[in-house]
């Protein structure tokens, strides 16, 4: 990324993979330094928005990351990592109902998306519904019979 980068820094392509190398909590300054540039650049760029969130939720400033991936939905509505992000945020802000109902509108649009079927099974583990977090668990196995997380997700619910 840097060789293309310094050929050509107007590149879109190389500033996202060297944000996407800045991040973590060490680079976080660098990482969000190339993404206002790409953003400069192209302020339709989806994915820098969402990866500004991730680093904003990782910094702890929840409304900010919040914000970022909204944009990030808005500029491309079928972007689900963005769209999974949200509906973290509104549960890392105590906004449960909404959270879910973010995850249930996904799995709504994509009713394959295994990891928000297995998102729906642990919430209901957390929320003491063990029925529902089979039924969650279910899903995810009809779709992929050896996914692991979704055997270990049934059988802690099933043992307890």
């Amino acid at each position: 990324f840097r060789e293309i980068y310094r050929e050509n820094p107007l590149n879109e392509d190389a500033l996202f993979g060297l944000a996407l190398c800045a991040h973590n909590p060490e680079r976080h300054k660098e990482a969000l330094s190339l993404l206002q540039t790409l953003l400069k650049l192209n302020p339709a760029h989806a994915p820098a928005y969402n990866l500004s969130g991730i680093i904003a939720a990782e910094t702890g400033d929840l409304e900010n990351a919040r914000t970022l991936f909204s944009q990030a939905i808005e500029l491309e509505p079928a972007f689900l990592d963005a769209q999974r992000n949200f509906a973290e945020i509104l549960l890392l802000q105590e906004d449960y109902t909404r959270g879910v109902q973010a995850y249930l509108a996904i799995l709504n649009r994509n009713p394959q998306d295994i990891p928000s079927l297995l998102r729906m099974a642990q919430l209901q583990t957390e929320a003491g519904n063990p029925e529902k977090a089979a039924a969650w668990s279910d899903k995810v196995l009809a779709l992929d019979p050896e996914n692991t997380s979704a055997r270990e997700l049934k059988q802690s619910v099933l043992t307890q």
